[in-house]
């Protein structure tokens, strides 16, 4: 975090759109959870240490039912298996697209933290992969890997420099390391949900591929951490909710 971020966390907000960016943005508050929390620097994972992930998926209106299933039991089965929060956010009238919010306590000694295991499981569903498509050699699987399709997030956009890397250098790794093409959409394409404050990252190629490329853009991003109390800020951003949470482990 650099002196500016440090001196932002300190002052007073009192706007909610500040607020907002805070949250977004992650890294105002690295520092203050580790503070709160009282923890040494022995026990700190990373700066902001304890913290959750936060992950918005943008997901089109034809494709929510098959996260959220029959009276809710796919997305109930998700965030109880995962132990992260699931909610799609109601989106403004003649918008085809919808947030998926997807939140979690991180657990840095697990290869995937809760949330970030949600936002494959929600992509599998979406994309039409199995649950287990990853391990599957069938000709079935390869069929469904190998279909074409594409997935967005809606990131800060200080997350979207940092993902983009010095020189492209990040995001180029990623690219040739899983064969698909990621590319941080610019300020006068994003669409009107998204604020001057956000870009969108978008990933395209074979459904197994953008499979791989999300794992390792998700992963990238996982370092930016918030407190769990500005979760619903992102919230606020949006109309009511239409889908489930996970109660347990909720401090609040």
């Amino acid at each position: 975090m650099d002196s500016s971020a440090a001196e932002t966390l300190s002052s007073e907000q009192t706007d909610a759109n500040a607020i907002n960016k805070q949250a977004e943005t992650g890294t105002e508050a690295l520092e203050e959870a580790g503070q709160q929390q009282g923890q040494s620097q022995s026990q700190e994972k990373w700066p902001g240490w304890p913290g959750d992930n936060v992950f918005r998926l943008i997901v089109p209106v034809s494709k929510v039912g098959s996260i959220i299933g029959r009276k809710g039991e796919l997305v109930k089965k998700m965030c109880d298996e995962t132990r992260a929060r699931i909610r799609i956010l109601e989106g403004p009238l003649g918008i085809s697209d919808r947030i998926v919010l997807i939140s979690g306590k991180e657990e840095p000694e697990a290869p995937l933290s809760p949330a970030m295991d949600a936002v494959l499981r929600v992509f599998k569903r979406v994309s039409g992969l199995s649950p287990g498509e990853g391990d599957s050699t069938g000709s079935a699987a390869a069929s469904a890997g190998s279909a074409f399709c594409s997935i967005r997030l809606l990131v800060a956009s200080s997350q979207a420099i940092n993902l983009i890397g010095r020189q492209g250098s990040i995001i180029k790794s990623i690219q040739e390391n899983t064969g698909v093409a990621v590319r941080v959409m610019a300020e006068d394409d994003l669409p009107s949900y998204a604020t001057s404050d956000e870009r969108i990252v978008e990933i395209h190629g074979e459904a197994m591929k953008v499979f791989k490329a999300l794992e390792a853009v998700i992963e990238h991003l996982r370092k930016f951490l918030v407190d769990h109390s500005v979760i619903p800020i992102f919230e606020k951003t949006y109309n009511e909710t239409i889908s489930l949470e996970h109660p347990a482990d909720d401090p609040c």
